[in-house]
């Protein structure tokens, strides 16, 4: 394992989701509770850290016909951590300093006490891993 150590809150999400989150939900996560800047950020950050011999050049996006500029650059975050686990490629260390994370409110020991506080009916669900990214702060 590399000495690289990245501090990011967006590439800790797909760090500790991307094995349980599908594709599409990874997307959704990153699109809704991150901004441009930092999908950005994380992708330079990731780029500098990793094996670079894995991943392809990085290119400035643009809206376009498909698919907007920051919806390219999410692409590009999630396609590179499939590239670098693939090719087994030395994954740079990825961790969210302490102090942008921050507690959580739902403390449920088990299934049996019912939907979580807030909840509105008890076949309301949302995507189980949104939870990471809201818990942290930007």
């Amino acid at each position: 394992m590399g000495d690289n150590v990245v501090f990011d809150p967006l590439l800790t999400y797909v760090a500790s989701a991307r094995n349980t989150s599908s594709v599409a939900n990874l997307k959704a996560v990153i699109l809704s509770k991150f901004t441009i800047e930092q999908i950005k950020t994380a992708r330079v950050s990731l780029w500098d850290a990793a094996d670079s011999s894995a991943l392809r050049e990085m290119r400035e996006r643009r809206v376009g016909v498909t698919r907007t500029a920051k919806e390219a650059v999410a692409e590009d975050i999630i396609e590179a951590f499939l590239k670098l686990e693939s090719n087994e490629r030395e994954m740079p260390i990825i961790a969210v300093r302490l102090s942008r994370v921050t507690p959580t409110q739902e403390t449920r020991a088990s299934p049996s006490q019912g939907p979580p506080r807030g909840s509105t009916r008890p076949d309301e669900r949302k995507d189980p891993l949104s939870h990471l990214a809201v818990h942290l702060s930007y």
